[in-house]
């Protein structure tokens, strides 16, 4: 009899899970990260660990960011969800700063056939996608959003990311989705809570000053434009660093409450700060719902390149200390005294040899 009525219980169980299991399985979401502080991918990722830690889905939804999509994309399994998320332009993404014209690999897929990038540049090959997407030899039956540049243009005689995608799937997958225009931004909004009125405009006020500080520092990687009062507009400050939930460290909420916790009148931990990404689509159980919401953003750039500001690093500093221990051991052992002109030169060769080496130029 007991053996009855826990069958009984078990059989009822799987019935409510068979009736809450969604049609299409888990969401794969593969974000490139080529600079930790780019504005359109720490959205993108902001916006759908927001969006997807209300699903509760089994299996669980993954999101990673990284500058390597392969480890992601052998998590790609029958019935799921893909969303990839990357700069680029028409027929081509670009993942980690290397140009990718398309897909090959999975059923037929052949890449796009595009040969250079929109500032002329050789492409290289396409990108390889790993063999779990030709299971059986019969392709992956998967729904998946490619979230690039006008990843559903081509850039003729090629072919569009899109149709690449499209090729590499099952003869009876749903159609690739993709974008006709620039990734659209959606707006960061940060809220600030606890303390009294003053206590919050005087983090504010902390706030606006380190995101005009880091205009400097962040230049190239990150834009903060200005409110129409002449202060920094920090819904795109936020957006410079990752959002909290992730791998990449530091997050926008350990800066934020950093700042806070050592603003002066702002009462230490007794303002709270919290960040809410709004995606270019509200609403909708679906995220195929995004695309008939997004719209052009005419400041986002398509296929930006992120300049590496120079510095010294370890090595750097390890190197220069050795060059300038061997240039001081010479003039103490030289019989004869170098002239200042000389002396100074040794030195800025033994700093440009250090720099050189350093940043990698």
């Amino acid at each position: 009899m007991r053996r009855v009525v826990c069958l009984t219980w078990i059989g009822v169980l799987l019935h409510f899970l068979s009736l809450s299991a969604p049609g299409w399985a888990k969401i794969i979401v593969c974000i490139d990260l080529k600079n930790p502080h780019d504005q359109a991918m720490n959205k993108a990722e902001g916006y759908y660990r927001q969006y997807l830690s209300t699903r509760n889905s089994i299996p669980p939804d993954i999101i990673q960011r990284s500058g390597n999509f392969k480890k992601c994309l052998e998590l790609v399994a029958d019935k799921d969800t893909l969303i990839i998320n990357a700069h680029g332009n028409k027929g081509y993404f670009r993942l980690n700063g290397v140009g990718y014209p398309g897909f090959k690999g999975g059923l037929a897929a052949k890449g796009t056939g595009t040969e250079k990038d929109s500032k002329e540049k050789p492409l290289g090959e396409p990108l390889e996608l790993p063999a779990n997407f030709r299971p059986d030899t019969v392709g992956l039956k998967i729904f998946a959003i490619i979230r690039t540049c006008f990843s559903a243009d081509s850039a003729p005689p090629g072919i569009s990311v899109v149709k690449s995608m499209q090729a590499a799937l099952a003869a009876g997958a749903p159609p690739v989705v993709g974008l006709n225009v620039a990734i659209p931004f959606g707006n960061s909004v940060i809220t600030l809570a606890g303390g009294t009125q003053q206590m919050r405009d005087k983090a504010w006020g902390c706030l606006e000053r380190v995101a005009v500080e880091e205009r400097k520092r962040l230049k190239g990687k990150c834009e903060i434009p200005d409110q129409p009062d002449g202060k920094p507009d920090l819904r795109y400050w936020v957006q410079c660093y990752p959002p909290a939930g992730g791998t990449v460290m530091p997050n926008v909420v350990e800066v934020v409450t950093r700042i806070i916790a050592n603003c002066p009148g702002a009462g230490g931990a007794a303002v709270t700060a919290s960040i809410t990404y709004n995606g270019p689509c509200e609403g909708g159980p679906l995220l195929a719902s995004l695309q008939p919401c997004d719209l052009a953003d005419p400041e986002a750039e398509c296929d930006p390149v992120f300049e590496e500001i120079p510095s010294l690093s370890n090595w750097g500093l390890i190197i220069f200390s050795l060059v300038l221990l061997a240039t001081l051991v010479f003039f103490i052992s030289s019989k004869r005294r170098l002239a200042a002109p000389a002396a100074f030169g040794i030195f800025l060769l033994a700093f440009t040899i250090a720099f050189y080496f350093s940043s990698r130029l």
